[in-house]
């Protein structure tokens, strides 16, 4: 786990998106369900899968978004997802395979190289003076097991269009499940506090509560 893990921005910025992560979360478990169930019994083609999964998002990402208010959706050429809520810019990507990189190389888009430097692609929005939204990324990786990890990441530039994209920072967003914990207050009681309960006089009713066995 690296410092960015704990990176006190990203950190705050993922727990003011946690009704949208649950719903990106759901999105994408949809996209990569629908993906392998395509490649059954066929052979992988892992850029075919990532199309797929996007597919899959932008299917069930309208339905998926509850309780999260300003948002929408759009979508871009090759079932590329963005999402603006919150004041940012959200695109959703797949993680390159190095543990340590998160972007894939902008090469000579220069759309996601703009991303990339946290440009804002609209004119009107400079002349106007408008705030500038964060531009960050859900970044996915499926796992040999099955599950998925999923990350927020903000970019930060790039070194060279063929080089992974620079980030500020990159923070896990767990699935909605590992949020979840179990009350305990019924631990919390006095040990020796025991239930009342009466059982019939052992004397009177011949034979042994509950039939005996």
């Amino acid at each position: 786990m690296s410092d960015n893990d704990h990176h006190p921005d990203g950190i705050a910025k993922r727990d003011s998106l946690t009704p949208l992560n649950a719903c990106v979360h759901a999105a994408l478990e949809h996209g990569v369900g629908l993906a392998q169930a395509f490649f059954e019994g066929r052979q992988l083609d892992p850029w075919l899968f990532a199309h797929i999964v996007r597919y899959g998002v932008l299917e069930h990402l309208p339905d998926a978004i509850v309780n999260v208010d300003d948002y929408g959706v759009t979508r871009n050429a090759m079932c590329g997802v963005e999402i603006h809520a919150d004041g940012c810019s959200i695109r959703i990507w797949k993680k390159p395979r190095a543990e340590d990189e998160y972007l894939q190389p902008p090469g000579e888009s220069e759309v996601r190289q703009s991303f990339y430097w946290q440009q804002i692609p609209l004119p009107f929005a400079v002349e106007q003076q408008l705030p500038q939204p964060d531009n960050l990324a859900y970044v996915w990786e499926a796992l040999p097991s099955g599950t998925m990890n999923l990350f927020l990441v903000k970019p930060s530039g790039i070194e060279g269009i063929w080089k992974p994209g620079l980030f500020e920072w990159a923070v896990p967003v767990p699935h909605p499940a590992e949020l979840v914990t179990v009350g305990t207050d019924f631990l919390e009681g006095d040990e020796d506090e025991d239930l009342d309960i009466d059982l019939p006089n052992a004397g009177s009713g011949g034979g042994e509560p509950n039939g005996g066995a």
